[in-house]
């Protein structure tokens, strides 16, 4: 963009490139403005990194003949400390409010992405040494849906959903917590005492044992395949609809993480 002033005979194009809101975004702006009296030059650069804020920029003053009066510059770097529910971390500065996002420990270490790489921003956060992500609140008092990745995800771990959301108030932080210990997925196979397929049942795994065991639900398809997702570590008695005494028990061990076989259960006469 340019303006131009005929009454003090002043010019100033600029240029000007916005930054978004994303790990390893920038933005700058170029200006130059010409007065009788002479000229003034600015640029400025911003860095967005996924714990702090940088900002470098330098200005210069000449005079009519191009002589230089003045130089400046100047340099900036911001961080944010955030504490939530016993929570503590740092990332870029916010101003609204904040969310930990951090992971249970059935992710170990595994790297979490906040934000969705193919949007014009990019990823906002991720975890890495330093500790779990960091992510401003954008607008308070209006839901939002924060996009979680998760790197080498076991194979059967169950989420729970693509995306985080939360109701933010004003200048307000908040913990989140990535994955749970019912997190994992059983698979196996159902068969009638003759050996076929019981195809097309439901019924509940009723835990025995297990501190974060709780009931859930379980179907089998047209070849007997049975599965049951977000089951937590423990012992569980497997009942079909209809009855209640168990045709069988199956164990979810305490370091499983993600699919767990369960063999064939036979269903007895």
């Amino acid at each position: 963009r340019s303006r131009y002033d005929s009454r003090s005979d002043r010019c100033s194009p600029e240029l000007d490139r916005a930054r978004y809101d994303g790990v390893n975004q920038w933005g700058a702006n170029v200006g130059l403005a010409r007065s009788p009296s002479g000229y003034i030059a600015d640029g400025r650069i911003d860095y967005a990194a996924n714990r702090f804020l940088a900002t470098l920029g330098h200005d210069t003053q000449t005079d009519e003949d191009g002589n230089i009066q003045l130089q400046r510059s100047r340099y900036s770097a911001g961080v944010g400390f955030g504490f939530a529910d016993g929570k503590a971390a740092f990332g870029r500065p916010a101003t609204e409010g904040f969310a930990i996002v951090d992971t249970h420990k059935s992710l170990k270490d595994r790297r979490v992405s906040v934000g969705d790489p193919k949007s014009i921003e990019g990823v906002r956060a991720h975890s890495d040494i330093f500790g779990p992500a960091v992510v401003e609140v954008r607008q308070p008092y209006q839901r939002e849906d924060l996009p979680i990745d998760v790197e080498d995800l076991p194979t059967g771990y169950d989420l729970g959903g693509s995306a985080l959301g939360m109701y933010p108030g004003a200048r307000s932080g908040y913990a989140l917590t990535i994955g749970s210990g019912a997190s994992n997925t059983v698979i196996g196979r159902l068969v009638n005492a003759d050996g076929t397929p019981a195809a097309l049942l439901s019924g509940k795994l009723v835990p025995v044992a297990g501190d974060e065991a709780v009931e859930t639900t379980f179907f089998t398809n047209r070849t007997g395949r049975l599965s049951a997702a977000r089951l937590a570590p423990g012992r569980y008695s497997v009942i079909l609809n209809g009855s209640i005494v168990p045709i069988g028990e199956i164990v979810v061990p305490e370091d499983a993480n993600g699919l767990v076989e369960i063999g064939t259960l036979t269903i007895s006469p």
